[in-house]
């Protein structure tokens, strides 16, 4: 066999090497994807549990704030929280959903999303307490979540949770 020969296997060798690495790097990848998945689901499951554990503890506020009944000064502090914490993990699933699963922010559908746009349209209390804090957190949130949350996924967070409950009123009409 000459060195043309040898040369041409060579470069056959070389080819296969670099498509078995490519192989190789793209299931690390992925599998790499699954495990932040599964830990990103682990996070949220235990952040909702947590959030069911404060509204247990506090029940008979939760149960008139959603009323819309009078609280008193540190009832209503603390409802505002229990519904600040609400939001929070809500927002937290949705951001890191569409970060990790690269999902257009814009597409996003969720069940804990439906869930929560659903309890504000059947809890006027709550509804109220969210509207108040979205503004008041909206400077907390763009500096934590820097200038991605100013483009895309903060304002869309909004207008998902607006136009969900815009559509329940206008069915309510």
């Amino acid at each position: 066999m000459n060195w043309e020969g040898l040369g041409a296997i060579g470069e056959i060798a070389g080819a296969i090497a670099v498509v078995a690495t490519l192989i190789y790097f793209a299931r690390q990848i992925r599998d790499t994807q699954r495990i932040s998945m599964t830990a990103n689901m682990i996070n949220i499951s235990e952040m909702q549990i947590d959030h069911r554990n404060t509204i247990n503890a506090n029940i008979m506020i939760w149960t008139k704030g959603n009323a819309g009944e009078p609280l008193d000064v540190l009832d209503q502090s603390i409802y505002q929280n229990l519904i600040r914490n609400y939001d929070t993990t809500v927002f937290l699933s949705y951001y890191q959903t569409v970060q990790i699963q690269r999902t257009d922010a814009k597409k996003y559908k969720s069940a804990t999303m439906a869930h929560f746009i659903s309890f504000l349209h059947q809890n006027p209390g709550a509804r109220k307490v969210l509207e108040e804090l979205q503004k008041q957190n909206a400077a907390h949130r763009n500096i934590l979540l820097g200038d991605n949350f100013n483009q895309e996924i903060g304002p869309t967070y909004h207008s998902l949770l607006s136009e969900g409950l815009k559509s329940l009123d206008e069915q309510d009409k």
